[in-house]
This record gives C-alpha cells, sequence and structure tokens, in this order.
C-alpha cells in the first residue's frame, strides 16, 4: 500500500475524491451492513408504491435529499436492507447523512485534520467505501450537491466580529451560493471543471479536461484514476485500461513515507482494470489484473467474488466456488455474496451446503427477498416440503412488485407442497 499527502491548496477536489481513494483492504474488504445497525423508522412511500421495492426507496430518498436529509438517508437505508447487491443506496445515504450533519460536511469539503479520526465522518465514509467496493465506476452523481452545500455553508455562516465579547456578525454581503463559487473557481482550474462535468454526466468534457489537468500536475495521481472512471462511462475500455495500468505502476514508485490523510492503493487500479478488460471480453486478462489486485491486498474481498463471477462465464463452477468461499471466510456478513454463494450450490447439487449459505443470509438481511427464493427451492430438492412451503411464502410476501410472476408462482407452489408435493419446481436464477 502506498500513501499520498492531501494538497489543501484544492480542498473542494480532495473532498470529492477522499472518501473514494478505496484504502486497499479496508475499503474491500468492510463488512456488509450489519441488520443489528440501529435502523432508522422505515419512511412510508407514497399511494401505490412498492414497500418491497429498493427502487421505490432509492426514488424517494433522491426526491427528498435536498430538502429532508434526515428522511432521505432512513430511505437509502431501507433501500439497502431490501436489496444489499446494489451499490447507489450505501453512497447515496453517505450524501443523506453529510448534508444531515453540516458540521461534517464542511470539515470533509476542506479536509478539516481535527476530523482525521471522527468517528462518525468514518462511518459515513465507509458507506461510500463499499459501495466503491461493489461498482468501482460507480457515478458520483451526487457529489456536486455535496460540494457546493459545504461551500455554501462555510461562505455563508455568520462570523464572530468581536472574540472579546463573542458577538456575531451577519455573513458578509459578498457571500455567494455554493454552485456561484464553484463556478468562479472552476475558469481557472481544470480539475475542478473535469470534476464537475464527470458528477453532472458530462463525460466527454470531463475527459478533455482530466487530460489537460493531469499534464498540468502529473504527481496528482488521483486525476488518473477519475480519468479512468469517466472512459469508463464512455465505454473506452481500452483507455480505462491504460490508464489504471498507468496509475498502479506510479504508485509503485511514488515516496512512501509522505503524511496522509486518506490512502491511495495500486489493489484498487488493478481491480479497475480488471472491470474495465472483463467488459472489453478481454476475460483472461481481468483474471490476471484482479489476481495482481489481490497479490497487492490479500484480504481484498471484492476481487474474489469479481473472480468467482469470472469463473462462472467461462464455465468454471469448480473455481467459482473456490473463490466464493474465500469471499465469505473474508466476511461471512455479505447477505448478497451468501445468496450468490447459495445459488451456486444449488446449481451444484450441493445442497447442504446450499441452504447453510442461504440460511445465514436470510438471517443477516430478513427484508432481502432474494434468498428466500432460492433456500425454499433448496429446502424441497432436500425433501423438507414443509419448511420449503413456509420458505415459498415468506419470499412472496417481500418480492417487490417487479417479480410478482415469480411471486405468485411460489404462493402456488407452497399450496401444492402443502397439499401434494408432486409438481416440479423451476431452479432459482
Amino acid at each position: 500500500m502506498k500513501c499520498r499527502a492531501i494538497d489543501l491548496r484544492a480542498p473542494v477536489i480532495r473532498a470529492a475524491t477522499a472518501a473514494i481513494c478505496m484504502l486497499a483492504a479496508t475499503a474491500a474488504s468492510l463488512p456488509a451492513q450489519r441488520s443489528s445497525t440501529r435502523a432508522p423508522a422505515r419512511p412510508t412511500l407514497g399511494s401505490g408504491a412498492d414497500s418491497n421495492s429498493a427502487g421505490s426507496y432509492y426514488l424517494w430518498g433522491l426526491d427528498r435529499l435536498e430538502h429532508d436529509p434526515v428522511a432521505a438517508a432512513a430511505a437509502f437505508y431501507w433501500s439497502s436492507r431490501l436489496d444489499p447487491e446494489l451499490a447507489e443506496p450505501l453512497y447515496a445515504r453517505r450524501a443523506a447523512l453529510l448534508l444531515a450533519r453540516t458540521d461534517l460536511l464542511v470539515g470533509s469539503v476542506f479536509r478539516n485534520p481535527a476530523l482525521a479520526n471522527n468517528r462518525d465522518l468514518k462511518a459515513i465514509d465507509s458507506l461510500e467505501i463499499r459501495a466503491r467496493a461493489r461498482n468501482p465506476f460507480l457515478p458520483r452523481s451526487l457529489d456536486y450537491q455535496l460540494i457546493a452545500r459545504g461551500l455554501h455553508v462555510e461562505y455563508n455562516k455568520p462570523r464572530v466580529s468581536d472574540p472579546r465579547s463573542g458577538d456575531v456578525a451577519p455573513p458578509p454581503v459578498i457571500a455567494r451560493a455554493g454552485e456561484q463559487l464553484l463556478a468562479e473557481w472552476s475558469r481557472n482550474d481544470a480539475a475542478l471543471r473535469a470534476w464537475i462535468a464527470a458528477s453532472q454526466g458530462r463525460f466527454v468534457t470531463a475527459a478533455v479536461d482530466y487530460r489537460f489537468a493531469a499534464r498540468q500536475r502529473p504527481k496528482d495521481l488521483y486525476l488518473q484514476r477519475e480519468r479512468a472512471e469517466v472512459f469508463y462511462h464512455m465505454q473506452q475500455f481500452d483507455s480505462v485500461v491504460a490508464v489504471t495500468d498507468a496509475l498502479a505502476a506510479a504508485m509503485d514508485t511514488r515516496d512512501r513515507k509522505r503524511v496522509v490523510f486518506v490512502y491511495e492503493s495500486k489493489a484498487l487500479a488493478y481491480y479497475m482494470g480488471g472491470h474495465a478488460r472483463a467488459a472489453a471480453g478481454d476475460l483472461e486478462g481481468a483474471r490476471v489484473s484482479y489476481h495482481k489486485a489481490l497479490a497487492e491486498e490479500l484480504s481484498f474481498r471484492a476481487a474474489h467474488v469479481s473472480l468467482a463471477e469470472l469463473s462462472l462465464s467461462q464455465g468454471d463452477t469448480a473455481q467459482a466456488l473456490t473463490e466464493f468461499d474465500l469471499a465469505v471466510q473474508l466476511d461471512g456478513s455479505d447477505a448478497a455474496v451468501r445468496n450468490r454463494f447459495g445459488r451456486v450450490l444449488a446449481a451444484a447439487q450441493r445442497f447442504d451446503d446450499a441452504a447453510a449459505h442461504l440460511r445465514v443470509a436470510v438471517e443477516t438481511e430478513p427484508y432481502y427477498a432474494a434468498p428466500r427464493y432460492a433456500l425454499a427451492y433448496v429446502l424441497e430438492q432436500m425433501g423438507r416440503d414443509a419448511d420449503a412451503s413456509i420458505a415459498y411464502r415468506a419470499y412472496a410476501a417481500l418480492a417487490p412488485r417487479a417479480q410478482a410472476v415469480q411471486a405468485r408462482a411460489a404462493l402456488a407452489r407452497a399450496d401444492e407442497l402443502s397439499a401434494s408435493p408432486t409438481a416440479a419446481v423451476p431452479a432459482p436464477r
């Protein structure tokens, strides 16, 4: 693992990227969100909304993010509980929690060293770290809103006019909105322009500005990682590979003794390169990249999951099961990985092992519908029809409307098992 110093001359850009430097193993091997976490009250969605849908809570939260970030954070929490496979609710919840805590938001924007070990901020940042482990190219669509809000709060807050008396003066007359400040500063800062364009989905513009910024500031390696993200969204996968390979090489030669606020890792660069190679169809190249990530950081759990999926796509079930097992050994609390592992075990007709992992998934995330259907199927194959009937009904009660056809089939199968268990049931996918 290599480290770099944070240049406080550009606090806005550094704040936008600090949480997503991924911290090597700390990033990809962080435990999944536990069911034991103190849960916020589950929001009541509007009339006609699907309360079993992670997407419904996610969209509900986005609608309220600016004006009621506390409610939005609760919605994103429940979105991630209903479907822990998703990265977006974790990223969005971090944004909502920071908007609800402007003290932490401003401190994050300006990289206040006093917050380097703040427990609340670390807990909030861990949400995005986990999101990036699920999807290293997750669009940073909420970053602009976060930074603009942080700047607005900082530059428009009342100032102490007389330290001796404690008198408070109103904000200065020249105070401007965060968006105005960003626009003004970006005129002479290509990196800032690129970051704004990327966060707004203007990837072609971002690519041009990142190229210029990277030439101006070759030692700022975070610019290369962000360039790779932009190229990925433009589906220029060869460019992603070239940039991430160069990034890993640069990290290998940089000074190890610099003072740091956050960490960057070669493991992340290799992991990103693996995703790009896989997207381009270079599966063997992707495998090499994932193994390089693991060579750099043995506990990089996300690389094991990616290797497992890669092996499945190549028809190598045995290797996929090995990789899933290694991922679970590193952290057994990820219900999404347990669910996937259990389904592959079921397809291999290792029903006892499959049931064990699927039960853990159900216990870890009881609102997550997917493992309940798989568990019901496995129990039926084991001849435990009564238990399978219960599991099918539990799945149907939790299934989102998008799975209505499968939910109806599950209920029908539950009735059949209760009466005469003879009909076949489709295997979980």
